[in-house]
């Protein structure tokens, strides 16, 4: 949405937000060329980084699809913090 910034996906039909009425807007790189172009980046430049992590033991993985009280609880036992 250009005015709330709300999201919608792409299969959406509507022309304006649900939330506020605002027209809503396509990203101008939202294409196939500059998505592959991203994930060429990721592949590139960041996931030997996430490996490295890993590799060292600087890394704490964490299920992200749970409910936010239950991904910072697990994150904060895995940091150890009460």
């Amino acid at each position: 949405c250009s005015k709330c910034k709300e999201v919608y996906p792409a299969f959406y039909k509507g022309t304006s937000c649900e939330k506020c009425g605002g027209e809503l807007t396509t990203r101008a790189d939202d294409n196939a060329a500059s998505i592959k172009t991203r994930l060429d980046i990721f592949y590139k430049e960041t996931l030997p980084v996430i490996e490295g992590w890993k590799t060292k033991g600087n890394m704490i993985s964490l299920k992200g699809d749970a409910p936010i009280e239950d991904v910072t609880r697990e994150l904060f036992q895995k940091l150890k913090i009460n």
